[in-house]
């Protein structure tokens, strides 16, 4: 007998999904602050960081076409392949 209880709708419910043998599980999309603070700290560091280390440090044609393919590569994810 599956008793399933009845909860209403706000900020404070819980997300479940169900997986393929039919059972529920919580799913929690909160992040912390901290995990936003690094994935921004790091972002600036791919896009202003490295072409100014490369501007002032005189970057050969392999190295910036090594980063412009890298950074394309990136830019083909989608958003929820890299924040989660």
């Amino acid at each position: 007998m599956n008793q399933i209880k009845e909860y209403s709708e706000n900020s404070h419910s819980p997300t479940f999904a169900f997986t393929t043998s039919g059972m529920a599980i919580k799913v929690n999309s909160r992040r912390g602050i901290w995990t936003v603070l690094i994935f921004c700290a790091l972002t600036v560091g791919a896009v202003i960081g490295a072409p100014l280390y490369g501007y002032l440090y005189h970057y050969t044609w392999l190295d910036w076409s090594l980063f412009g393919f890298s950074m394309s590569l990136v830019g083909w994810a989608s958003p929820s392949d890299i924040i989660g």
